[in-house]
């Protein structure tokens, strides 16, 4: 078999041997079939819905001037689900280092109160860490959320390597309406932040989505005003 037209003229048989059920997609695709309908596309409910949002940084960052990305990505999230009235039920984190890592013999702290010591590159210093909590209760508050990821921060990320890629995930995403609270305090609190979020959403939607930006965005290696002005990740 050199083309498609190949594929059709073979004997199907001989195919579903040589490459099993994924046969099936080679047939189909060489005769031009589709066996799923437009309907069952826009039927289509996976399993779980999650958010995602990931950047590769222009240059190293350290272990606390990628914190200020962080912050700025966890605020650019919950601004998301509030807007798509969503609430999340876990959060993710993903670090990527730079290749270089510390020099080889110097002593670095592994996270959880580990201290590792660095040979030759070698496995023993990862080229990325992360992990995944589940939270407490169901929220779309920027401050729970932001608490949740910059505890996995300290807790996973090695400071001492440089950084250059970040992604951060909400998973178990249900409506809003499902969300519940600890206490009378916690509704009353998560209201006032629902509110000031929705205002901001709403100014953003109005003059653009550098009118109003956080304190730390207005810092030398935050990403967030600049990130703001691409579209799909590239310079308008």
């Amino acid at each position: 078999m050199h083309d498609l037209r190949g594929v059709c003229a073979l004997d199907e048989a001989t195919l579903y041997r040589e490459f099993g059920v994924n046969a099936e997609y080679l047939i189909d695709h060489a005769h031009g079939r589709e066996p799923c309908t437009i309907a069952q596309i826009h039927a289509y409910e996976p399993r779980g819905h999650s958010l995602m949002n990931g950047q590769v940084l222009a240059c190293d960052y350290t272990f606390d001037e990628a914190l200020v990305v962080l912050r700025e990505m966890a605020d650019q999230t919950a601004l998301d689900l509030v807007d798509k009235r969503l609430v999340a039920a876990s959060v993710s984190l993903w670090v990527g280092y730079a290749r270089e890592g510390p020099p080889a013999g110097r002593t670095f702290d592994g996270g959880h109160g580990r201290r590792v010591v660095a040979g030759p590159r070698s496995a023993r210093v990862p080229d990325h860490t992360g992990a995944t909590r589940t939270l407490a209760e169901p929220t779309n508050s920027r401050r729970r959320l932001a608490a949740a990821l910059v505890g996995l921060w300290r807790e996973t990320t090695l400071p001492d390597r440089p950084i250059r890629r970040i992604s951060i995930g909400v998973g178990q995403l249900v409506p809003e309406e499902f969300a519940t609270s600890g206490s009378i305090l916690d509704i009353e609190a998560d209201d006032d932040e629902r509110a000031v979020a929705e205002a901001v959403i709403a100014v953003k939607g109005r003059f653009g989505k550098n009118a109003l930006v956080r304190g730390i965005s207005l810092t030398e290696k935050a990403t967030a005003r600049e990130r703001n002005e691409q579209i799909g990740g590239h310079r308008a």
